[in-house]
């Protein structure tokens, strides 16, 4: 049987022994809609012990099925497939055999990135810790030198001027008189 609404038909009535499903389908997350159908016939399954094979692409899958369309999902029906015994059991094994190679696969990822953050958690408090100053008592002072001097002086008894006020007004060429730095 072939699509996702043979293959519901086919597990209400407890005749399928194989599902085969493209794992390119089509994220439709409203209510009805491509997602909850796909889940429905994953919960089936689960419940009636029948394995879910994903194979190659919709279109990849349609050719194969020999149509012109993408097919998202072929059923494998109890007595489907007779006469091709040892290819069915060759598909099962190897699907379990690649879910288990997936599994490793995934949890050495896992394992790379948890050990990747907690390096970057553990350097990220190393620079933390070496930026802060600390004093413990008894430690001479010593200012750091990564900060250049400031160029501001301080001249007891001199008081703040605004440039305005250092470089009175000029008339320009028409009479007006340029503000502040002898800008217009």
């Amino acid at each position: 049987a072939v699509g996702l609404r043979e293959a519901i038909k086919y597990l209400k009535v407890k005749k399928v022994s194989c599902i085969l499903m493209a794992p390119d389908l089509d994220r439709i997350s409203s209510k009805g809609g491509l997602d909850s159908t796909v889940d429905d016939i994953k919960d089936m399954c689960k419940e009636q012990n029948v394995p879910i094979v994903f194979t190659m692409s919709r279109y990849k899958l349609g050719r194969t099925c020999l149509r012109k369309t993408p097919i998202s999902c072929v059923t494998i029906l109890n007595r489907g497939f007779q006469g091709s015994d040892e290819n069915y059991k060759l598909m099962l094994e190897l699907r379990d055999q690649l879910k288990e190679s997936y599994a490793a696969r995934l949890n050495i990822e896992i394992q790379t990135l948890q050990t990747a953050k907690h390096q970057n958690a553990m350097k990220n408090i190393q620079q933390h810790q070496q930026s802060q100053l600390r004093y413990v008592p008894g430690m001479d002072f010593v200012p750091s030198t990564s900060r250049p001097p400031s160029s501001l002086k301080y001249s007891p008894g001199k008081e703040f001027v605004p440039k305005s006020q250092m470089f009175p007004s000029q008339p320009d060429n028409e009479g007006r008189a340029l503000g502040g730095y002898g800008m217009g």
